[in-house]
């Protein structure tokens, strides 16, 4: 049986569509959003039941829940459902710091299906801030692994466009500017090719052109292009007894060390990097040293209690 229904702008509180996505597979529901433009611009997006009954209606507004945000006609913003639980809120924002600039970027929130209350709120500022800034999302997308992947743009030319991919906790991975897309203009929509990469689509308004750019998980051509916060998750951190690490797949670590807070040694692994046993340390601050394969080694501060 094929279910068909039209919904008005009247039915769903908003004029121009931005998309649809899956609610609740188990329910088979489903969430749409849009936004109606003017001097004052709302955004919103409704739940539809698996007959595209609208159950629930979710208006997107300026409060103590987001002081930030940020709303233009140009602005997009997208939702992506998680679990039965959780979803997240992508959504573009611009906030006065303490010397009083502004700063424009876009910032991914994980809410509470019930409720709607954040439970944790992440910002990613556009690289290049000057005062023409104008962040928009393109999507996010969960892989079938749990992590995240974020693409937004924007559309005063300065940062034509990044990539980010988080774990599930929202700890970003790594980050990837591209800021010189001449063929660029706007993007439209980022597709999960597999768990380790992404394509973009974009077209140029002022040309007859139209590309697509396809972003890999690749450790090495990360480096060349952008930049990497760090090729692996450690958790949890304050740590009572063992610490677990999650290290990308195109990353092989060869040795943890951790140095206390005077300098000395005080462990080093090599053999089953996941899991590292403090139990045998002293409460306090410790550096760790992780080191890969091909030498690169990189920081953290673990905090054992």
């Amino acid at each position: 049986m094929v279910t068909a229904r039209t919904l008005s702008s009247a039915d769903l509180n908003f004029e121009v569509s931005l998309g649809i996505k899956i609610w609740s597979r188990s329910h088979r529901e489903y969430v749409l959003w849009g936004y109606t433009p003017g001097s004052n611009p709302s955004f919103c997006y409704n739940v539809l039941d698996s007959l595209l009954n609208i159950k629930e209606t979710i208006a997107l507004e300026q409060t103590p829940q987001y002081p930030n945000i940020w709303f233009e006609h140009r602005n997009r913003n997208t939702v992506e459902s998680l679990d039965e639980t959780t979803y997240l809120l992508a959504t573009p924002y611009k906030k006065t710091l303490v010397d009083g600039s502004q700063q424009f970027g876009v910032q991914v929130t994980e809410r509470d299906k019930a409720t709607h209350t954040n439970q944790k709120t992440v910002f990613f500022p556009l690289k290049v801030q000057t005062s023409g800034n104008s962040s928009y999302v393109i999507d996010v997308k969960q892989t079938e692994e749990g992590n995240i992947y974020l693409a937004y743009g924007d559309l005063s030319g300065a940062n034509k466009l990044s990539v980010v991919l988080m774990d599930a906790e929202l700890n970003t991975l790594w980050q990837q500017y591209y800021l010189n897309l001449d063929e660029w203009d706007s993007a439209n929509c980022m597709k999960l090719l597999n768990d380790e990469s992404v394509g973009i689509v974009g077209d140029n308004n002022s040309m007859p052109k139209v590309f697509a750019l396809f972003v890999n998980n690749d450790y090495d051509t990360l480096e060349e292009q952008g930049f990497i916060v760090r090729p692996y998750i450690y958790y949890p951190n304050p740590v009572q007894d063992e610490l677990h690490l999650q290290f990308s797949p195109d990353v092989t670590p060869t040795q943890i060390e951790l140095y206390d807070m005077q300098g000395r040694l005080v462990k080093t692994q090599r053999n089953g990097l996941e899991n590292l046993n403090l139990e045998e340390l002293s409460a306090g601050a410790y550096t760790m040293r992780v080191t890969l394969e091909d030498g690169k080694v990189f920081s953290d501060k673990v905090v054992k209690e």
